[in-house]
């Protein structure tokens, strides 16, 4: 038995050092999840209306409209595609220039990247609203993930699942 009193680092322990001066530096403010649910009811109902619209014109009326929807499931992909074709032709600019759609430039939010980067078109439509989209095309799942990732923003960082995979954060605009 050694009785040195001698103690070693433990070699598991986590590094250590000083962060009290440390001080976070950025100056956003993240959306409220109110403001934000706002914000995707502005954007939903505008693109249901347009969506239902561009469907009746396309297909010549209510009745072929109705023949179409109570068809079967194929039904599902294509409203789903001209949803988001619709969404990126209402929305693309401003998506583009400001990370905002009409709801949320109407709420005064917009959506950068975690670090508070603007956040490219390119990212916004494949991590952010692809995987939406895409959720939204598997039956029976469809309702249990979209609602699980509407809970995400419940959490401390207020980010949604499609949030997460895109890298993005919700700011107030204005701040």
């Amino acid at each position: 038995m050694n009785d040195d009193t001698t103690s070693t680092a433990n070699p598991y322990a986590a590094p250590s050092g000083d962060l009290s001066g440390q001080t976070v530096t950025h100056n956003w403010v993240l959306a409220g999840r109110w403001t934000r649910f706002f914000a995707v009811c502005i954007d939903g109902i505008l693109l249901s209306f347009l969506t239902v619209l561009s469907l009746l014109i396309c297909l010549g009326g209510w009745t072929n409209y109705v023949a179409l929807v109570t068809s079967g499931y194929l039904w599902k992909i294509g409203v789903t595609i001209c949803g988001l074709l619709i969404y990126l032709a209402v929305n693309g600019v401003f998506l583009a220039r400001d990370g905002q759609s009409i709801g949320k430039k109407a709420f005064g939010i917009k959506i950068v990247r975690s670090d508070g980067s603007q956040a490219d078109f390119a990212r916004i439509v494949s991590r952010r609203l692809a995987p939406v989209y895409a959720i939204q095309l598997i039956p029976f799942l469809s309702g249990l993930l979209g609602l699980v990732d509407v809970l995400c923003i419940f959490r401390d960082s207020r980010q949604c699942m499609h949030d997460q995979i895109a890298d993005t954060i919700v700011i107030n605009a204005n701040k």
